[in-house]
C-alpha cells in the first residue's frame, strides 16, 4: 500500500523493541541489496542529482535504483519511509517530491583504496569521520542513556555503526580472501588511537565475515565504559537541581572540547570532576583564592634549581596545576556557570596574595573562552608581572617562561623565582594585599549597577524536568548557596 503523503513523518506507536529490530532489518537488507546490485547509472536519478557512489562491486554502478528502492521501502508503510528519512536514505523534501540519497553521504569506504594498501589513508578516513559523529551526539542524549532512557539520538548513532558494520561484512563475505586488509586497517586505527565506536565496528565485522555470520557490534560497552557510567555517578551525587545543571553544562562544554583536543584519550573514562566549580561555589572567591594559594606554595617549595635542569617532575607538577586550572576557567566560563565578575573578582584576590601563578592561569582561561577579552584586560591592568620581579617582594610567579630559559641554559629567571618563593607566606600576602584595597574596587566593564529589588519572599520552588527526570528542587527561591 503506498504511503499517504498527509502522513508523511507521522509517528507511530511501536514497542521499543520491535521498532529497534525493523530498523536494523531494515538497515542490513538495504546494504545487502546495494552491494549485490549492479546498475546501469542511465536508468537512476543519482546521477541528476549530482551523487559520486563510492560503495560496490563497481563503485560507479552500485548506487540506489530510485524506483525500485521506493518501491521496496517506501511502499510499504509509513514507518519505513520514516526510518529512511531518519536514516539519511530518504530525503524529505516535499510531500510530493521523495528521493533516495547515495549511501556514501553516511560514510565513505571505498574498497578499491584498500586493495591499493593505503590502510593509513583509509582508516584515518573512518576516524576522521567517526569523530564527526560523536560531534553531532547530542550531550543531552547521552545523559538521558545514563538515566536509561534510551532516546532516538541513541538508537541512530548505533544504527549508523551497524550500518557501516553491515556493509563491511557484506562486501568482504563475497572477498573472503581479503579478509587480512580489515586486519591491517584495525592495526591502523589502534596507532591512530581512534575511538572505541569505529575500532568495534571494524573488530566486529571482521570476525563476522570469518565466522560467516553478521550480528551487530557491540557499541554499549564502550558507550558505558567511557560516558554513560560516569555521568551516573553525577546523579548520584546529594546535590540540588541546580547544581546538577551546571555541572552538566559545564560537563557539556568539556565533551565538546575533549572531541576537539588531538590529544584525547579513549582509553579512560569521561572526567566528570567539577572540582573547581565546586570549591568556588562553596568557598567563594576569597577563600578560594587563599586555597589555590597555599596548593600551589607547597608544590612550589619542591622546587630547587635542579627542577629546571634534568629533575624537571616538581616543574611538571606545577605545570599540571596551571594546565587544570586554566581549562576549568575556561569550562565554567564557556558553560555561563561562573560570571566574569565573579573570575575577575577571584583574579583581584589572588594577586592581593601575590600568587601571580594562579593569577596567570586564571587569566589565560579567559582568554582561551573568547567570550572575555574586558575582562582579560582588566586583570592584565592589575599588576605589571616585569615590574614585580624586578623587585624583592616575595611573590609566586609562572614558571612557563623560567623553564622555557632554562632549556636554552639561562638559569637567572630559575634562580629568581625560587629567591621569590623562599620567603613567600600566604599569611603575609594576605596583610600585605589588606593594604591595596584599590584592587577590591575594580568592576567588570560591561557590568550593570545593580537595580534595586524588593525582598522576595521564601516560597517553594516548583517541580522541574531534567532530561526526562523530575526533580523537587529541596531549596526556596530567592536564597543563595
Amino acid at each position: 500500500m503506498a504511503v499517504n503523503p498527509e502522513h508523511v513523518g507521522s509517528i507511530v506507536d511501536v514497542k521499543p523493541q520491535y521498532e529497534t529490530e525493523n530498523r536494523q532489518e531494515l538497515t542490513h537488507s538495504a546494504s545487502f541489496w546495494s552491494t549485490s546490485t549492479q546498475v546501469d547509472p542511465s536508468a537512476t536519478g543519482a546521477q541528476d542529482d549530482g551523487c559520486d557512489a563510492v560503495w560496490g562491486t563497481q563503485p560507479p554502478n552500485c548506487i540506489w535504483r530510485k524506483h525500485e528502492a521506493t518501491g521496496l521501502f517506501v511502499g510499504h508503510d509509513s514507518v519505513s519511509f520514516d526510518r529512511l528519512c531518519m536514516l539519511s536514505f530518504l530525503r524529505k523534501t516535499s510531500h510530493a517530491q521523495k528521493y533516495l540519497q547515495p549511501l556514501c553521504e553516511r560514510w565513505t569506504f571505498d574498497p578499491a583504496i584498500i586493495k591499493k594498501g593505503l590502510y593509513t589513508s583509509v582508516a584515518s578516513s573512518l576516524e576522521g569521520q567517526s569523530l564527526k559523529k560523536i560531534k553531532f551526539l547530542a550531550f543531552d542524549a547521552l545523559t538521558q542513556q545514563a538515566l536509561g532512557i534510551t532516546v532516538p539520538e541513541i538508537l541512530d548513532f548505533r544504527l549508523t555503526y551497524q550500518w557501516l558494520n553491515a556493509r563491511i561484512y557484506y562486501y568482504f563475505i563475497k572477498r573472503r580472501r581479503h579478509t587480512q586488509h580489515l586486519v591491517k586497517i584495525k592495526e591502523e586505527l589502534d596507532i591512530l588511537d581512534a575511538d572505541p565506536f569505529i575500532c568495534a565496528v571494524i573488530q566486529n565485522a571482521y570476525e563476522c565475515v570469518v565466522a560467516g555470520q553478521l550480528k551487530d557490534a557491540d557499541l554499549d560497552l564502550p558507550l558505558r565504559f567511557f560516558i554513560t557510567e560516569p555521568l551516573k555517578g553525577l546523579f548520584q551525587k546529594h546535590e540540588s537541581t541546580e547544581v546538577i545543571l551546571q555541572q552538566l553544562k559545564l560537563l557539556k562544554s568539556r565533551f565538546a572540547s575533549f572531541c576537539d583536543n588531538a590529544l584525547r584519550n579513549w582509553n579512560e573514562p569521561f572526567d566528570t570532576n567539577t572540582e573547581f566549580f565546586d570549591e568556588f561555589r562553596s568557598l567563594g572567591p576569597v577563600a578560594l583564592a587563599r586555597s589555590l594559594s597555599e596548593t600551589v606554595h607547597a608544590s612550589y617549595r619542591k622546587l630547587n634549581i635542579n627542577s629546571f635542569k634534568g629533575e624537571r617532575q616538581a616543574l611538571q607538577n606545577l605545570n599540571d596545576i596551571s594546565n587544570r586550572l586554566c581549562c576549568s576557567v575556561k569550562e565554567c566560563s564557556d558553560a555561563g556557570v561562573i560570571s566574569a565578575s565573579e573570575l575577575l573578582q577571584l583574579s583581584q584576590e589572588l594577586c592581593c596574595l601575590r600568587n601571580f601563578f594562579s593569577m596567570r592561569a586564571v587569566r589565560d582561561g579567559m582568554k582561551l573562552s573568547g567570550s572575555l577579552k574586558k575582562t582579560v584586560q582588566q586583570v592584565d591592568s592589575l599588576v605589571n608581572i616585569q615590574q614585580e620581579l624586578n623587585g624583592s617582594t616575595p611573590a609566586l610567579y609562572s614558571v612557563f617562561q623560567a623553564g622555557k630559559q632554562a632549556a636554552q641554559g639561562d638559569l637567572s629567571l630559575a634562580e629568581t623565582l625560587i629567591k621569590m618563593c623562599s620567603s613567600y607566606s600566604v599569611e603575609s600576602s594576605t596583610s600585605a594585599g589588606n593594604k591595596a584595597p584599590s584592587l577590591k574596587l575594580m568592576r567588570p566593564i560591561d557590568d550593570k549597577k545593580p537595580s534595586k529589588r524588593k525582598k522576595k519572599e521564601h516560597i517553594r520552588a516548583p517541580s522541574v524536568t531534567v532530561f526526562g527526570i523530575y526533580f523537587q528542587s529541596n531549596s526556596p527561591q530567592g536564597t543563595t548557596r
